[in-house]
């Protein structure tokens, strides 16, 4: 769906635009004999994940439909740092300096933020870039964003149940322990280890191999 980032299995925007760039045919990606930028904003226009470049000072010079529906801009109003306008005004700050630092460095981007829609929904982004290099005519980042306000509603029911279960045991004055065997990390809370007759700060093990 629109806004879906790539996946870690799925080619990596910069490996697909290197791939077109060297291959002026048409491709599953777009259509027509074009290499370098002009390549690279056909990739970005076919892509069903929300897509966007920028120049060298990390201002955007194009972005796909996918895009301009996450952020509800429209064409002639999304590049620049427009996009800042939707950011919630207490992450504004934050990011936008984020933002500017690592584009001066030329750092990959990953940053996490709210955004405010003109209707006064809001959603929670997870935004990716990193910088093109050696591609005929880029100067500047190649870049994904993905809507990721179901996955915070879930990580913060998930939080709520926590809580609520965390408060009866208390009550209760049981003791609990937690082994996540995928991870090996292991959980407890004071009450067990009080039973085994130390204190959490005497308290060692943290993981099980």
């Amino acid at each position: 769906p629109p806004g879906q980032l790539l996946t870690e299995r799925e080619p990596s925007v910069i490996r697909l635009a290197s791939h077109i760039v060297r291959t002026p045919a048409p491709t599953a990606a777009y259509s027509g004999d074009v290499t370098g930028v002009a390549a690279l904003r056909a990739l970005c226009d076919s892509m069903p994940q929300a897509a966007f470049l920028t120049d060298a000072a990390g201002r955007i010079t194009h972005t796909n439909p996918a895009w301009r529906d996450l952020f509800d801009l429209a064409p002639d109003h999304a590049n620049g740092h427009h996009w800042h306008e939707r950011l919630i005004p207490t992450d504004r700050g934050r990011i936008v300096g984020q933002w500017h630092a690592a584009i001066t460095t030329q750092l990959p981007v990953d940053l996490q933020f709210r955004i405010r829609l003109p209707d006064d929904r809001t959603r929670a982004i997870h935004l990716r870039a990193d910088r093109v290099r050696d591609l005929p005519g880029m100067d500047g980042y190649v870049g994904t964003v993905e809507d990721i306000s179901d996955l915070h509603r879930v990580e913060a029911a998930l939080a709520d149940e926590r809580n609520r279960l965390t408060g009866i045991l208390d009550g209760t004055r049981a003791g609990t322990w937690e082994w996540h065997v995928r991870t090996g990390e292991l959980r407890v809370n004071e009450r067990w280890v009080s039973i085994l007759g130390w204190t959490l700060d005497e308290w060692r093990p943290e993981h099980i191999d």
